[in-house]
Protein backbone atom coordinates (compact mmCIF):
# COMPACT_ATOMS: atom_id res chain seq x y z
CA UNK A 1 0.00 0.00 0.00
CA UNK A 2 1.39 3.39 -1.07
CA UNK A 3 2.42 5.32 2.17
CA UNK A 4 2.43 2.63 4.38
CA UNK A 5 5.16 1.56 6.91
CA UNK A 6 7.33 -1.56 6.30
CA UNK A 7 6.67 -4.82 7.79
CA UNK A 8 10.38 -5.52 8.53
CA UNK A 9 11.19 -1.81 10.43
CA UNK A 10 12.76 0.88 9.72
CA UNK A 11 16.31 1.47 10.14
CA UNK A 12 17.20 3.39 13.34
CA UNK A 13 13.72 3.11 14.25
CA UNK A 14 12.38 0.72 17.07
CA UNK A 15 9.90 -2.02 16.97
CA UNK A 16 8.03 0.15 19.85
CA UNK A 17 7.89 3.33 17.84
CA UNK A 18 7.19 1.70 14.54
CA UNK A 19 4.10 0.25 16.11
CA UNK A 20 3.44 4.36 17.51
CA UNK A 21 3.81 5.61 14.06
CA UNK A 22 0.92 2.84 12.66
CA UNK A 23 -2.08 4.71 14.60
CA UNK A 24 -2.69 7.76 12.76
CA UNK A 25 -2.70 4.63 9.47
CA UNK A 26 -4.96 2.67 11.67
CA UNK A 27 -7.55 5.13 13.00
CA UNK A 28 -8.20 7.16 9.61
CA UNK A 29 -9.87 3.35 8.64
CA UNK A 30 -12.03 3.79 11.61
CA UNK A 31 -15.60 5.17 10.80
CA UNK A 32 -17.13 5.82 14.03
CA UNK A 33 -15.63 8.45 16.91
CA UNK A 34 -16.27 5.27 19.60
CA UNK A 35 -14.42 3.09 17.35
CA UNK A 36 -11.63 5.87 17.82
CA UNK A 37 -12.11 5.89 21.17
CA UNK A 38 -11.72 2.27 21.51
CA UNK A 39 -8.42 2.72 19.86
CA UNK A 40 -6.91 5.18 21.78
CA UNK A 41 -7.44 3.15 24.99
CA UNK A 42 -6.08 0.15 23.73
CA UNK A 43 -2.37 1.71 23.50
CA UNK A 44 -3.18 4.43 26.54
CA UNK A 45 -4.30 1.61 29.25
CA UNK A 46 -1.27 0.04 29.59
CA UNK A 47 0.22 3.69 30.02
CA UNK A 48 -2.32 3.94 33.39
CA UNK A 49 -5.10 5.88 31.25
CA UNK A 50 -8.51 4.43 31.12
CA UNK A 51 -10.26 7.55 30.12
CA UNK A 52 -10.86 10.22 28.00
CA UNK A 53 -12.17 13.40 27.18
CA UNK A 54 -12.06 14.94 23.57
CA UNK A 55 -13.27 17.82 22.07
CA UNK A 56 -13.35 21.55 21.79
CA UNK A 57 -11.64 23.53 24.22
CA UNK A 58 -14.92 25.91 26.12
CA UNK A 59 -15.64 27.87 25.75
CA UNK A 60 -15.45 28.56 21.68
CA UNK A 61 -14.71 31.77 20.73
CA UNK A 62 -17.02 30.50 17.43
CA UNK A 63 -19.39 27.51 17.40
CA UNK A 64 -17.94 26.97 13.85
CA UNK A 65 -15.98 24.90 13.17
CA UNK A 66 -17.22 21.43 14.49
CA UNK A 67 -17.19 22.06 18.59
CA UNK A 68 -17.91 18.70 20.07
CA UNK A 69 -17.08 16.61 23.11
CA UNK A 70 -16.92 12.72 23.46
CA UNK A 71 -15.90 10.74 26.40
CA UNK A 72 -15.81 7.75 27.89
CA UNK A 73 -16.23 9.69 31.62
CA UNK A 74 -18.08 8.03 34.08
CA UNK A 75 -21.88 9.15 33.87
CA UNK A 76 -21.56 9.98 38.27
CA UNK A 77 -18.42 12.16 37.29
CA UNK A 78 -20.74 14.16 34.51
CA UNK A 79 -23.70 14.86 36.87
CA UNK A 80 -21.78 16.31 39.97
CA UNK A 81 -19.69 18.54 37.20
CA UNK A 82 -22.52 19.61 35.62
CA UNK A 83 -24.53 20.34 38.81
CA UNK A 84 -22.04 22.10 40.31
CA UNK A 85 -20.74 24.36 37.80
CA UNK A 86 -17.26 23.23 37.68
CA UNK A 87 -16.86 24.20 33.92
CA UNK A 88 -16.48 27.77 35.57
CA UNK A 89 -13.57 26.47 37.84
CA UNK A 90 -11.88 23.68 35.87
CA UNK A 91 -8.30 24.33 36.57
CA UNK A 92 -7.36 22.31 33.35
CA UNK A 93 -8.90 24.75 30.64
CA UNK A 94 -6.98 27.52 32.78
CA UNK A 95 -3.39 25.36 32.98
CA UNK A 96 -3.40 24.91 29.22
CA UNK A 97 -4.68 28.37 28.28
CA UNK A 98 -1.48 29.67 30.04
CA UNK A 99 0.87 27.07 29.24
CA UNK A 100 -0.32 26.56 25.36
CA UNK A 101 1.63 22.93 26.12
CA UNK A 102 0.34 19.53 27.38
CA UNK A 103 0.24 19.82 31.43
CA UNK A 104 -0.34 16.64 34.38
CA UNK A 105 -2.81 16.99 37.27
CA UNK A 106 0.29 17.19 38.89
CA UNK A 107 1.74 19.84 37.05
CA UNK A 108 -1.40 21.64 37.76
CA UNK A 109 -1.33 20.68 41.47
CA UNK A 110 2.17 21.96 41.97
CA UNK A 111 1.58 25.22 40.56
CA UNK A 112 3.67 24.39 37.01
CA UNK A 113 0.63 25.14 35.28
CA UNK A 114 1.26 28.80 35.80
CA UNK A 115 -0.94 29.09 38.58
CA UNK A 116 -1.53 28.12 42.48
CA UNK A 117 -5.03 26.92 42.18
CA UNK A 118 -7.36 27.36 44.76
CA UNK A 119 -9.78 25.15 46.71
CA UNK A 120 -12.55 25.25 43.91
CA UNK A 121 -10.25 24.60 41.37
CA UNK A 122 -8.89 21.60 42.87
CA UNK A 123 -12.19 20.21 43.62
CA UNK A 124 -12.08 19.32 40.10
CA UNK A 125 -8.90 17.43 40.04
CA UNK A 126 -10.88 16.04 43.58
CA UNK A 127 -14.09 14.99 41.68
CA UNK A 128 -11.71 12.66 39.18
CA UNK A 129 -9.99 11.38 41.88
CA UNK A 130 -13.56 9.81 43.55
CA UNK A 131 -14.36 8.77 39.90
CA UNK A 132 -10.81 6.58 39.52
CA UNK A 133 -8.51 9.38 37.20
CA UNK A 134 -6.42 10.50 40.30
CA UNK A 135 -3.82 11.05 37.31
CA UNK A 136 -3.88 12.67 33.54
CA UNK A 137 -2.10 14.69 31.34
CA UNK A 138 -4.65 17.59 29.39
CA UNK A 139 -3.33 18.34 25.77
CA UNK A 140 -4.05 21.56 24.06
CA UNK A 141 -4.83 21.21 20.06
CA UNK A 142 -4.42 23.98 18.33
CA UNK A 143 -5.59 23.99 14.70
CA UNK A 144 -6.42 26.28 11.50
CA UNK A 145 -9.13 29.62 11.67
CA UNK A 146 -8.26 30.11 15.29
CA UNK A 147 -9.67 26.25 16.46
CA UNK A 148 -8.83 25.46 19.88
CA UNK A 149 -9.57 21.72 21.31
CA UNK A 150 -8.05 19.90 23.86
CA UNK A 151 -7.74 16.11 24.57
CA UNK A 152 -7.68 14.86 28.61
CA UNK A 153 -6.30 11.11 29.35
CA UNK A 154 -6.89 10.64 32.81
CA UNK A 155 -7.06 7.04 35.15
CA UNK A 156 -5.02 5.81 37.75
CA UNK A 157 -1.80 6.92 36.17
CA UNK A 158 0.94 7.72 37.44
CA UNK A 159 0.84 11.38 36.03
CA UNK A 160 3.27 10.60 32.75
CA UNK A 161 6.93 12.33 32.48
CA UNK A 162 9.44 12.19 29.33
CA UNK A 163 9.08 9.56 26.96
CA UNK A 164 5.46 8.60 28.27
CA UNK A 165 3.88 12.35 27.91
CA UNK A 166 5.50 12.42 24.12
CA UNK A 167 3.76 9.29 23.82
CA UNK A 168 0.19 10.36 25.21
CA UNK A 169 0.72 13.70 23.39
CA UNK A 170 1.21 12.05 19.48
CA UNK A 171 -2.26 9.83 20.52
CA UNK A 172 -3.86 12.78 21.61
CA UNK A 173 -3.12 14.88 18.32
CA UNK A 174 -3.73 12.25 16.02
CA UNK A 175 -7.32 10.47 17.77
CA UNK A 176 -9.10 14.09 18.30
CA UNK A 177 -8.23 15.28 14.52
CA UNK A 178 -9.66 11.94 13.46
CA UNK A 179 -12.84 11.92 15.62
CA UNK A 180 -12.97 15.88 14.51
CA UNK A 181 -13.28 14.48 10.96
CA UNK A 182 -15.95 12.12 11.66
CA UNK A 183 -18.07 14.51 13.76
CA UNK A 184 -21.34 15.84 12.50
CA UNK A 185 -22.56 18.90 14.59
CA UNK A 186 -26.52 18.37 15.35
CA UNK A 187 -27.43 21.77 13.95
CA UNK A 188 -25.39 21.68 10.88
CA UNK A 189 -28.51 20.63 8.20
CA UNK A 190 -25.90 17.38 8.15
CA UNK A 191 -27.28 15.78 10.99
CA UNK A 192 -30.05 15.73 13.65
CA UNK A 193 -31.59 18.61 15.46
CA UNK A 194 -33.29 18.81 18.46
CA UNK A 195 -36.88 19.54 18.55
CA UNK A 196 -38.38 22.32 20.55
CA UNK A 197 -39.71 19.31 23.19
CA UNK A 198 -36.08 18.01 23.34
CA UNK A 199 -34.71 21.56 23.71
CA UNK A 200 -37.45 22.14 26.24
CA UNK A 201 -36.35 19.07 28.26
CA UNK A 202 -32.69 19.14 28.40
CA UNK A 203 -32.79 22.61 29.42
CA UNK A 204 -34.79 22.27 32.61
CA UNK A 205 -32.00 18.93 32.92
CA UNK A 206 -29.25 21.46 32.64
CA UNK A 207 -30.84 23.07 35.92
CA UNK A 208 -30.78 20.02 37.99
CA UNK A 209 -33.77 18.99 38.03
CA UNK A 210 -35.15 15.65 38.29
CA UNK A 211 -37.02 13.05 36.04
CA UNK A 212 -40.18 13.74 38.13
CA UNK A 213 -40.00 17.62 38.35
CA UNK A 214 -39.41 17.98 34.25
CA UNK A 215 -42.35 15.83 33.88
CA UNK A 216 -44.34 18.51 36.05
CA UNK A 217 -43.04 21.50 34.67
CA UNK A 218 -43.62 19.93 30.98
CA UNK A 219 -46.89 18.66 31.42
CA UNK A 220 -46.17 15.42 30.52
CA UNK A 221 -45.60 11.78 32.17
CA UNK A 222 -42.08 10.64 33.68
CA UNK A 223 -41.88 8.07 30.68
CA UNK A 224 -42.07 10.33 28.09
CA UNK A 225 -39.31 12.66 29.66
CA UNK A 226 -37.40 9.28 29.66
CA UNK A 227 -38.01 8.89 26.17
CA UNK A 228 -36.89 12.06 24.88
CA UNK A 229 -34.16 11.90 26.79
CA UNK A 230 -32.93 8.57 24.85
CA UNK A 231 -33.76 9.92 21.54
CA UNK A 232 -31.63 12.79 22.45
CA UNK A 233 -28.99 10.27 23.89
CA UNK A 234 -29.00 8.52 20.17
CA UNK A 235 -28.71 11.57 18.16
CA UNK A 236 -25.37 12.58 19.82
CA UNK A 237 -24.22 9.12 20.05
CA UNK A 238 -23.69 9.31 23.66
CA UNK A 239 -22.99 6.64 26.37
CA UNK A 240 -25.27 8.54 28.99
CA UNK A 241 -27.99 11.45 29.52
CA UNK A 242 -24.79 13.59 31.15
CA UNK A 243 -22.65 13.24 28.17
CA UNK A 244 -25.59 14.06 26.06
CA UNK A 245 -25.80 17.40 28.03
CA UNK A 246 -22.65 18.29 27.68
CA UNK A 247 -22.64 18.12 23.98
CA UNK A 248 -25.85 20.08 23.47
CA UNK A 249 -23.98 23.04 26.22
CA UNK A 250 -21.14 23.04 23.87
CA UNK A 251 -22.73 22.86 21.02
CA UNK A 252 -25.37 26.10 22.11
CA UNK A 253 -28.38 24.41 21.51
CA UNK A 254 -29.58 25.22 24.99
CA UNK A 255 -30.96 28.50 25.87
CA UNK A 256 -28.47 30.42 28.48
Amino acid sequence: MPGSLPADGIPGISSTELDLFRFPGEIAALRSMADVGEAILRRTRPLGFDTYVVGTMPPPDDPSPTPFTVDNLAPRFWEVYLSQGMAERDPTFRAINMAGAPVSFSDIREGEGGFVPHSDELAVLELAASCGQPHGLVVPIYRAQGYRGLVALTGPGPDPVGAVRAVLRFLAEHAHDRMRQLFVPANSGNGPILSARETELMALARRGLSDEEIAVASGISVRTVRFHFDNVRRKFQARSRSEALATAINLHLLPP
